[in-house]
């Protein structure tokens, strides 16, 4: 009886996580990236401190994010991007937020790297679903654009731990790139973010979960004994 109270403790409690607000960002982990690329320069890395975009994909920015600690579908609430801004300029900008199909080749990990990444060699725009706009990319410096149409839905659909965007600028009348800092800009203070809602399972989880399993060993061992007759 003891085992099998264990046993069902340690599954129900296994379905128990903690439910937490967290900060992701592309310099949380190694899987984590953030570039951009520039069409006229189709063969050159643009990998640094900056992201940029500019209208008509002549500037195009690159984000992936880590989000392979967190339970599969468990993003609840409002998940939002966050780009920090490097500049200031004085028009509007728009900005569509795409997010690169799960499992598609230009989600995988080995489909671009920020220190190789091109305009010659990117996934582009072919697998991935526009999740909306924003107005941003020039206000003052260390200012912090935010989007967050579609996000917790995009996240909840991952299956593979990656998270990938892309940023395209749609207009402004402005030739200036709209501009925020990638994780190595900033001394790495305000590299791109998710900041969400989501359930991280808790130590305490698989520790009773292990107990239960032991419990239900010797529960088994025990009932193979044939009892002893006299």
């Amino acid at each position: 009886m003891i085992s099998r109270f264990i046993l069902t403790t340690a599954v129900c409690v296994a379905c128990l996580n903690s439910v937490d607000a967290a900060i992701i960002t592309t310099a949380d982990s190694s899987n984590g990236e953030d570039s951009y690329v520039q069409q006229n320069s189709p063969g050159t890395n643009f990998n640094g401190g900056i992201i940029r975009a500019l209208p008509s994909n002549q500037q195009i920015g690159y984000l992936r994010f880590d989000i392979s600690g967190f339970v599969d579908d468990s993003f609840t609430g409002t998940s939002t991007l966050q780009l920090t801004n490097t500049n200031v300029v004085t028009h509007e900008r728009t900005i569509e937020v795409y997010g690169i199909n799960d499992g598609s080749a230009g989600d995988l990990v080995s489909a671009w790297d920020e220190t190789t990444l091109t305009a010659s060699n990117q996934p582009g725009l072919g697998a991935a679903t526009s999740l909306g706009t924003f107005f941003g990319g020039g206000f003052a410096t260390g200012t912090v654009d935010s989007f967050t149409t579609g996000i917790t839905g995009f996240l909840n659909d991952d299956t593979n731990g990656l998270a990938s965007f892309i940023l395209v600028a749609t207009s402004f009348p402005s030739a200036t790139s709209a501009e925020w800092f990638s994780k190595e800009g900033d001394s790495g203070n305000s590299a791109p973010a998710l900041a969400v809602v989501a359930a991280v399972p808790e130590p305490s989880t698989f520790a009773l979960l292990g107990l239960g399993a032991i419990g239900f060993v010797a529960h088994r061992r025990r009932r193979r004994v044939p009892e002893s007759t006299s």
